[in-house]
This record gives structure tokens, C-alpha cells and sequence, in this order.
């Protein structure tokens, strides 16, 4: 009796049941064979894992792009990219008690059966000051989805505070949202010069939700200031 292997399969046939899965697995099924690698670098699999309106967006890029496949776009578009000049301008905290940065978007905006990470780009003024003082909670939620953790905003110069720091924060534990992680997110300093740190992750089923993301300090009633933010930048997680 004749059997027959996934490798009798057309690669148009195989290509089309790769592009079910993710563009992680895509390229772990590459290193398969030959036939898998061939299948694995066709249009076809690649299309579906581009966003539905990529040609809109392509058309918005302030610097042009050139790609030689489908698969040479998708990595491209995974890198930061300004779309219709961004935000010309920045926005600078100078004096608060509470902080609080809320963002949305809609899942249609991205690619589908892909994990993303949102996250924060911001500098710390010289006269920065009160930001590393208590934990700042970060989340992300989609549908019944929810991410949080916390985060310091605190560099090397700040490390005479973190005994003040530890101290209150024995006393706003018991108030600390129910929600929240005791996992801390570490800042991280990008190749522009701006700083960075996770709000959360998320994985895009191609369904149409919305995709909120925050970043706030809102248990004490000190003063902060200096934080410079560019905004929110929402990337595929490799």
C-alpha cells in the first residue's frame, strides 16, 4: 500500500497551511527542508501575516522603502517607522502629584496571529524629579486580556533614594492595585537616544478589538516632573 509524506505536498499546498501560524513559526519551519524553506519564503505566506491596509501604510512612510518580497516587507514594517511625520512635537511633565498615560488602538491596525509589545519612549530631564520615588504600573488589556507589572523610572544617579524608595514602598503595598505584578520592567536605552520600557505584550488574533495600554502613578500625593515623552510605539516581539 502506497503511503504518502507531507513532502508529496505542492509548496503552494504546504505554503498555505503555514501561513496559519505565526511568522515565528514560519521561519522555525524553514530550517525543515528545502521544500519547507522554499514554501516558507512564498508571497503567499507572507501576505497573510502583513496588516490588511499595509499598502496605505506604505504609502503614509515620511522615508520610502524598498523590499525585494512579502517576507522583506514584513521585517521592515516590524521596525520603527514614522507614518505621516509622527508627532512633530513632545510632551513635557513639569509638575504633578499624579501621573497617568492612557493609550488605544484598534487590533485592525495589525498584523493578525502575531505577538506585539507596547511601549513607552520617553527621556528624563536633568531637573527630572519625584518619578523614582514610587512604582509607576504599566499595563496593557485586550478583551479579557490584562498585563501589569510596575516600573522605576530611575537611573544610575538615583540609587541614593532607594532606600527612601523602599521604605514607602511598605507603605503603599496594601493599597498597590490587586492586578498588578510584583515583576518590575526595566527601562532600556534605545539606538535614538530616547528610553524605553514595556508596557505589556499582547497577541493579535486578527480579531477587531481594542488594545488599551497605561502608564500611571496615582498613590502618592508627592510632586514629580521632567519626564519628556515621545509617545507610544507598538512593535511585533520577535
Amino acid at each position: 500500500m502506497a503511503t504518502t509524506s507531507i513532502h508529496d505536498l505542492p509548496e503552494d499546498c504546504l505554503a498555505q497551511v503555514i501561513a496559519f501560524t505565526t511568522p515565528r513559526k514560519a521561519c522555525e519551519t524553514s530550517i525543515v527542508s528545502t521544500m519547507f524553506r522554499n514554501s516558507t519564503e512564498s508571497d503567499l505566506v507572507w501576505d497573510k501575516f502583513l496588516p490588511y491596509d499595509y499598502r496605505d501604510i506604505i504609502s503614509k512612510l515620511i522615508s520610502p522603502i524598498e523590499f525585494s518580497s512579502k517576507k522583506d516587507l514584513f521585517f521592515k514594517l516590524s521596525t520603527p517607522l514614522l507614518i505621516d511625520g509622527g508627532f512633530s512635537e513632545g510632551v513635557e511633565l513639569v509638575m504633578v502629584s499624579w501621573l497617568e498615560i492612557d493609550c488605544e488602538i484598534n487590533t485592525r491596525m495589525l498584523s493578525k496571529n502575531t505577538v506585539y509589545g507596547a511601549y513607552l519612549v520617553f527621556k528624563l530631564a536633568n531637573r527630572a524629579f519625584g518619578l523614582d520615588f514610587l512604582p509607576l504600573e504599566v499595563s496593557v488589556e485586550v478583551g479579557d486580556y490584562k498585563s501589569a507589572k510596575i516600573t522605576y523610572l530611575r537611573g544610575n544617579e538615583c540609587k541614593k533614594q532607594e532606600m527612601e524608595r523602599d521604605f514607602m514602598q511598605h507603605k503603599i503595598d496594601g493599597s498597590r492595585s490587586s492586578g498588578c505584578e510584583d515583576e518590575e520592567c526595566v527601562l532600556h536605552m534605545r539606538d535614538d537616544g530616547w528610553l524605553e520600557v514595556e508596557l505589556g505584550e499582547f497577541y493579535c488574533d486578527g480579531k477587531d478589538r481594542a488594545v488599551k495600554m497605561s502608564f500611571k502613578e496615582d498613590k502618592g500625593d508627592h510632586l514629580k516632573g521632567g519626564l519628556l515623552v515621545e509617545g507610544i510605539e507598538i512593535r511585533p516581539k520577535h
